[in-house]
Protein backbone atom coordinates (compact mmCIF):
# COMPACT_ATOMS: atom_id res chain seq x y z
CA UNK A 1 0.00 0.00 0.00
CA UNK A 2 0.88 3.37 -0.83
CA UNK A 3 2.44 5.79 1.88
CA UNK A 4 2.90 9.42 1.64
CA UNK A 5 4.62 10.75 5.20
CA UNK A 6 4.77 13.30 6.09
CA UNK A 7 3.07 15.87 4.14
CA UNK A 8 2.49 19.56 5.06
CA UNK A 9 0.39 21.47 3.06
CA UNK A 10 1.52 24.54 4.01
CA UNK A 11 0.83 28.19 3.84
CA UNK A 12 3.09 29.70 6.61
CA UNK A 13 6.22 28.80 9.12
CA UNK A 14 5.99 25.17 10.32
CA UNK A 15 7.08 26.42 13.94
CA UNK A 16 3.66 28.66 13.98
CA UNK A 17 2.08 25.72 15.11
CA UNK A 18 4.42 25.22 17.91
CA UNK A 19 3.46 28.26 18.88
CA UNK A 20 -0.32 27.64 18.30
CA UNK A 21 0.38 24.41 20.47
CA UNK A 22 1.82 26.32 23.49
CA UNK A 23 -0.91 28.92 23.72
CA UNK A 24 -3.26 25.77 23.49
CA UNK A 25 -1.71 24.02 26.47
CA UNK A 26 -1.14 27.38 28.44
CA UNK A 27 -5.16 27.16 28.21
CA UNK A 28 -5.53 23.70 29.48
CA UNK A 29 -3.28 24.66 31.86
CA UNK A 30 -5.71 27.51 33.11
CA UNK A 31 -8.59 24.70 32.95
CA UNK A 32 -6.51 22.32 35.40
CA UNK A 33 -5.83 24.69 38.17
CA UNK A 34 -8.20 22.64 40.24
CA UNK A 35 29.92 14.84 18.13
CA UNK A 36 33.47 13.41 16.48
CA UNK A 37 32.62 9.78 15.62
CA UNK A 38 35.80 6.95 14.83
CA UNK A 39 35.60 6.07 10.86
CA UNK A 40 34.69 2.47 10.66
CA UNK A 41 34.87 0.63 7.36
CA UNK A 42 31.79 -0.04 5.56
CA UNK A 43 31.33 -3.42 6.25
CA UNK A 44 30.68 -2.59 9.72
CA UNK A 45 27.70 -0.95 9.06
CA UNK A 46 25.00 -2.41 7.63
CA UNK A 47 22.64 -0.39 4.35
CA UNK A 48 19.96 1.12 6.22
CA UNK A 49 16.44 -0.10 5.27
CA UNK A 50 14.14 2.56 4.93
CA UNK A 51 10.49 1.63 5.84
CA UNK A 52 7.26 3.65 4.58
CA UNK A 53 9.75 5.57 1.88
CA UNK A 54 8.20 3.74 -1.10
CA UNK A 55 6.01 5.66 -2.84
CA UNK A 56 4.08 5.15 -6.09
CA UNK A 57 6.29 4.91 -9.34
CA UNK A 58 7.26 8.04 -11.38
CA UNK A 59 8.84 5.54 -14.69
CA UNK A 60 6.20 7.45 -16.66
CA UNK A 61 7.05 11.20 -15.75
CA UNK A 62 10.15 13.37 -17.24
CA UNK A 63 11.97 13.65 -14.13
CA UNK A 64 15.01 16.20 -14.27
CA UNK A 65 17.77 16.55 -10.85
CA UNK A 66 20.48 19.30 -11.06
CA UNK A 67 23.26 18.59 -8.13
CA UNK A 68 25.29 20.94 -9.43
CA UNK A 69 24.91 23.60 -7.08
CA UNK A 70 25.96 21.69 -4.00
CA UNK A 71 29.46 20.01 -3.63
CA UNK A 72 30.57 17.37 -5.26
CA UNK A 73 31.24 14.27 -2.66
CA UNK A 74 32.36 10.74 -3.85
CA UNK A 75 31.11 9.24 -0.23
CA UNK A 76 28.78 10.99 2.30
CA UNK A 77 29.17 9.85 6.51
CA UNK A 78 26.61 7.36 7.55
CA UNK A 79 26.58 6.96 10.86
CA UNK A 80 25.27 5.00 13.85
CA UNK A 81 22.79 6.07 16.51
CA UNK A 82 20.90 5.07 19.38
CA UNK A 83 18.24 6.35 20.28
CA UNK A 84 16.58 7.77 23.61
CA UNK A 85 12.94 7.45 24.99
CA UNK A 86 11.89 10.62 26.29
CA UNK A 87 8.51 9.81 29.40
CA UNK A 88 5.94 11.20 31.35
CA UNK A 89 7.80 9.32 34.20
CA UNK A 90 11.44 10.78 33.84
CA UNK A 91 10.22 14.28 32.52
CA UNK A 92 7.60 15.11 34.72
CA UNK A 93 9.41 14.95 38.06
CA UNK A 94 12.17 16.77 37.13
CA UNK A 95 9.90 19.61 36.14
CA UNK A 96 8.29 19.57 39.96
CA UNK A 97 4.85 17.57 38.57
CA UNK A 98 2.63 14.97 39.55
CA UNK A 99 0.34 12.72 37.24
CA UNK A 100 -3.24 13.78 37.28
CA UNK A 101 -6.32 11.90 36.82
CA UNK A 102 -5.92 13.60 33.07
CA UNK A 103 -4.22 11.17 30.55
CA UNK A 104 -1.14 11.69 29.58
CA UNK A 105 -1.06 15.33 31.41
CA UNK A 106 0.93 16.07 34.66
CA UNK A 107 1.13 19.12 37.09
CA UNK A 108 2.54 20.87 39.76
CA UNK A 109 0.73 21.28 42.70
CA UNK A 110 -0.35 25.20 41.90
CA UNK A 111 -2.10 24.21 38.82
CA UNK A 112 -0.02 26.75 36.87
CA UNK A 113 2.61 24.31 35.39
CA UNK A 114 1.50 21.66 33.17
CA UNK A 115 3.32 18.98 30.97
CA UNK A 116 0.96 17.13 27.80
CA UNK A 117 2.26 14.32 25.67
CA UNK A 118 0.31 13.75 22.28
CA UNK A 119 0.40 10.48 21.17
CA UNK A 120 -0.49 11.62 17.25
CA UNK A 121 2.33 14.42 17.04
CA UNK A 122 4.51 12.39 19.72
CA UNK A 123 5.51 15.50 21.22
CA UNK A 124 5.76 16.94 24.78
CA UNK A 125 4.44 20.21 25.03
CA UNK A 126 5.37 21.98 28.48
CA UNK A 127 3.89 25.52 29.61
CA UNK A 128 4.53 27.16 32.50
CA UNK A 129 2.03 30.07 33.32
CA UNK A 130 3.42 30.48 36.73
CA UNK A 131 5.84 33.25 34.82
CA UNK A 132 4.04 33.13 31.34
CA UNK A 133 0.40 33.98 33.15
CA UNK A 134 1.69 36.87 35.64
CA UNK A 135 2.58 39.50 33.19
CA UNK A 136 2.95 42.98 34.13
CA UNK A 137 3.93 45.23 30.79
CA UNK A 138 5.52 48.02 32.85
CA UNK A 139 8.12 46.08 34.51
CA UNK A 140 8.97 43.79 31.86
CA UNK A 141 12.97 44.07 30.53
CA UNK A 142 14.45 43.87 27.69
CA UNK A 143 15.33 40.46 25.83
CA UNK A 144 19.24 39.37 25.74
CA UNK A 145 18.99 37.00 23.25
CA UNK A 146 22.67 35.28 24.02
CA UNK A 147 21.52 34.99 27.79
CA UNK A 148 18.10 33.39 26.26
CA UNK A 149 19.93 31.06 24.39
CA UNK A 150 22.59 29.82 26.94
CA UNK A 151 19.21 28.99 29.32
CA UNK A 152 17.51 27.78 26.69
CA UNK A 153 21.00 25.48 26.33
CA UNK A 154 21.49 24.61 30.18
CA UNK A 155 17.72 23.13 30.29
CA UNK A 156 17.77 21.13 27.16
CA UNK A 157 20.61 19.45 28.91
CA UNK A 158 20.38 19.33 32.60
CA UNK A 159 16.11 18.87 32.53
CA UNK A 160 15.80 17.08 28.77
CA UNK A 161 18.71 14.81 29.49
CA UNK A 162 19.54 15.97 25.19
CA UNK A 163 23.15 15.62 24.32
CA UNK A 164 24.51 16.96 21.43
CA UNK A 165 21.84 19.48 20.28
CA UNK A 166 22.52 23.07 18.68
CA UNK A 167 20.65 26.60 19.19
CA UNK A 168 19.69 27.20 15.54
CA UNK A 169 20.42 31.26 16.58
CA UNK A 170 19.01 32.25 12.93
CA UNK A 171 16.28 30.44 13.07
CA UNK A 172 15.11 32.34 16.34
CA UNK A 173 11.79 34.55 16.43
CA UNK A 174 10.39 36.65 18.91
CA UNK A 175 7.45 38.03 20.09
CA UNK A 176 6.19 40.54 22.60
CA UNK A 177 4.19 38.87 25.63
CA UNK A 178 1.21 40.29 26.23
CA UNK A 179 -1.90 39.72 29.00
CA UNK A 180 -3.56 37.69 26.42
CA UNK A 181 -1.37 36.00 23.99
CA UNK A 182 1.84 36.43 22.04
CA UNK A 183 2.60 38.79 19.30
CA UNK A 184 4.80 39.24 16.75
CA UNK A 185 7.88 41.04 17.32
CA UNK A 186 11.64 41.49 16.12
CA UNK A 187 14.82 40.59 18.37
CA UNK A 188 15.35 44.83 19.68
CA UNK A 189 11.70 44.79 20.71
CA UNK A 190 10.57 41.33 22.03
CA UNK A 191 10.08 39.80 25.29
CA UNK A 192 10.07 36.50 24.44
CA UNK A 193 12.37 34.29 22.19
CA UNK A 194 11.79 30.75 20.44
CA UNK A 195 14.48 28.69 20.49
CA UNK A 196 14.49 25.72 17.88
CA UNK A 197 17.09 23.29 18.51
CA UNK A 198 18.39 20.63 15.74
CA UNK A 199 21.38 18.15 15.58
CA UNK A 200 24.37 19.15 13.43
CA UNK A 201 27.63 17.34 12.59
CA UNK A 202 29.87 18.03 10.35
CA UNK A 203 28.22 20.82 8.60
CA UNK A 204 25.00 18.89 8.14
CA UNK A 205 21.62 19.54 10.05
CA UNK A 206 20.38 15.96 11.20
CA UNK A 207 16.38 15.37 11.57
CA UNK A 208 14.03 12.47 12.39
CA UNK A 209 12.00 10.36 10.01
CA UNK A 210 8.98 10.35 12.07
CA UNK A 211 8.94 14.19 12.81
CA UNK A 212 9.60 17.31 10.43
CA UNK A 213 9.38 19.82 13.67
CA UNK A 214 12.95 20.47 15.24
CA UNK A 215 13.28 17.66 17.71
CA UNK A 216 13.28 20.70 20.72
CA UNK A 217 12.36 24.08 20.45
CA UNK A 218 12.44 25.98 23.87
CA UNK A 219 10.23 29.63 25.18
CA UNK A 220 12.91 32.02 27.32
CA UNK A 221 11.47 35.11 28.37
CA UNK A 222 13.34 38.50 29.51
CA UNK A 223 12.95 37.71 32.69
CA UNK A 224 15.54 34.61 32.00
CA UNK A 225 12.87 32.09 32.52
CA UNK A 226 11.93 28.93 30.41
CA UNK A 227 7.95 29.50 30.19
CA UNK A 228 7.14 26.57 27.88
CA UNK A 229 8.79 24.42 25.57
CA UNK A 230 8.08 21.14 22.57
CA UNK A 231 9.73 18.59 22.28
CA UNK A 232 9.64 15.22 20.26
CA UNK A 233 9.31 11.66 22.36
CA UNK A 234 12.36 10.62 20.88
CA UNK A 235 16.06 11.81 21.08
CA UNK A 236 19.30 9.98 19.50
CA UNK A 237 22.47 10.40 19.93
CA UNK A 238 25.39 9.64 16.98
CA UNK A 239 28.04 7.37 17.58
CA UNK A 240 30.57 5.70 15.07
CA UNK A 241 30.31 6.38 10.64
CA UNK A 242 30.62 4.73 7.80
CA UNK A 243 31.63 5.99 4.26
CA UNK A 244 29.04 5.04 1.90
CA UNK A 245 29.19 6.33 -1.92
CA UNK A 246 26.83 9.11 -2.91
CA UNK A 247 24.22 8.96 -5.67
CA UNK A 248 24.91 11.34 -8.34
CA UNK A 249 22.30 13.65 -10.43
CA UNK A 250 21.26 9.93 -12.74
CA UNK A 251 21.11 7.82 -10.31
CA UNK A 252 19.14 10.13 -7.92
CA UNK A 253 16.75 10.81 -11.28
CA UNK A 254 16.31 6.74 -11.20
CA UNK A 255 15.44 7.35 -7.79
CA UNK A 256 12.94 9.30 -7.79
CA UNK A 257 11.29 7.64 -11.03
CA UNK A 258 11.39 4.25 -8.87
CA UNK A 259 9.20 5.92 -6.16
CA UNK A 260 11.63 6.07 -3.59
CA UNK A 261 11.34 9.26 -1.82
CA UNK A 262 9.04 10.73 0.71
CA UNK A 263 7.13 14.29 0.34
CA UNK A 264 7.62 16.27 3.47
CA UNK A 265 5.75 19.65 1.81
CA UNK A 266 3.37 19.94 -0.76
CA UNK A 267 2.24 24.12 -1.66
CA UNK A 268 -0.94 24.25 -3.79
CA UNK A 269 -4.63 25.81 -3.55
CA UNK A 270 -5.84 22.60 -4.39
CA UNK A 271 -4.30 19.80 -2.53
CA UNK A 272 -7.24 17.57 -3.95
CA UNK A 273 -6.40 17.31 -7.20
CA UNK A 274 -2.96 15.94 -6.34
CA UNK A 275 -2.14 12.99 -7.22
CA UNK A 276 1.05 11.15 -7.77
CA UNK A 277 -0.13 9.14 -11.23
CA UNK A 278 -0.88 11.70 -12.50
CA UNK A 279 2.84 13.91 -12.60
CA UNK A 280 3.71 14.28 -15.95
CA UNK A 281 7.27 16.17 -15.30
CA UNK A 282 9.17 16.69 -12.06
CA UNK A 283 11.80 19.50 -12.26
CA UNK A 284 14.32 20.49 -9.11
CA UNK A 285 14.82 24.40 -8.49
CA UNK A 286 16.77 23.65 -5.58
CA UNK A 287 18.71 20.51 -3.57
CA UNK A 288 20.33 20.74 -0.32
CA UNK A 289 21.79 17.96 1.64
CA UNK A 290 20.33 17.15 5.13
CA UNK A 291 20.66 13.95 7.23
CA UNK A 292 17.97 12.15 9.16
CA UNK A 293 17.79 9.41 11.87
CA UNK A 294 16.18 6.07 10.59
CA UNK A 295 14.01 4.86 13.29
CA UNK A 296 13.83 0.89 11.31
CA UNK A 297 17.50 0.89 11.19
CA UNK A 298 18.92 2.83 14.35
CA UNK A 299 21.72 5.10 11.75
CA UNK A 300 21.43 8.86 10.42
CA UNK A 301 21.63 8.71 6.58
CA UNK A 302 22.66 11.30 4.01
CA UNK A 303 19.20 12.82 2.36
CA UNK A 304 18.85 15.35 -0.72
CA UNK A 305 16.09 17.45 0.28
CA UNK A 306 14.51 18.85 -3.01
CA UNK A 307 12.39 21.64 -3.97
CA UNK A 308 10.89 20.87 -7.35
CA UNK A 309 8.39 22.31 -9.64
CA UNK A 310 6.00 19.17 -10.60
CA UNK A 311 2.98 19.52 -13.40
CA UNK A 312 -0.25 16.97 -13.35
CA UNK A 313 -2.37 15.58 -15.74
CA UNK A 314 -4.92 16.67 -13.37
CA UNK A 315 -4.04 19.97 -12.66
CA UNK A 316 -3.90 22.75 -14.91
CA UNK A 317 -0.87 25.08 -13.30
CA UNK A 318 2.11 23.27 -11.76
CA UNK A 319 2.69 23.03 -8.20
CA UNK A 320 5.55 23.28 -5.63
CA UNK A 321 6.33 20.56 -3.64
CA UNK A 322 9.52 19.54 -1.23
CA UNK A 323 10.59 16.17 -1.25
CA UNK A 324 13.41 14.04 0.32
CA UNK A 325 15.27 10.79 -1.43
CA UNK A 326 18.49 9.00 0.01
CA UNK A 327 21.61 10.32 -0.98
CA UNK A 328 23.31 7.15 -0.91
CA UNK A 329 21.98 4.03 -2.06
CA UNK A 330 19.81 2.09 0.40
CA UNK A 331 17.12 -0.77 0.61
CA UNK A 332 13.49 -0.37 0.58
CA UNK A 333 10.89 -1.84 2.19
CA UNK A 334 7.44 -2.31 0.38
CA UNK A 335 4.41 -1.25 2.08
Amino acid sequence: MTRIRPITYFKEKPLRLLIAGLILLAIIAFFLRVFTPAQQTLSSIPVPTIPTLRQTSLQDAQVSIDLSKIPVVSTYDVFQATPVHLTLEALGPKLGLQATSFKNTWQDTTKRKALVFDPYSKRFNYSNTLVSGDFDAATVQKLQTDTAISIANTFVKQTLGATGLLAKKDDMEFFTKTDSHPEEATAETGNLALIPFTYEKNGFTFYSDSDSQPPVVVFVDSGDQVTGFTASEYFFSVGSSSKVQALQAESVSGEIKAGNFSILKIATDDPSGFDLKNVEQLIATSVTVEYRFSSSSNTVIPYYNIDAEVKLASLPAPIQLTLITPAVKTSVENN
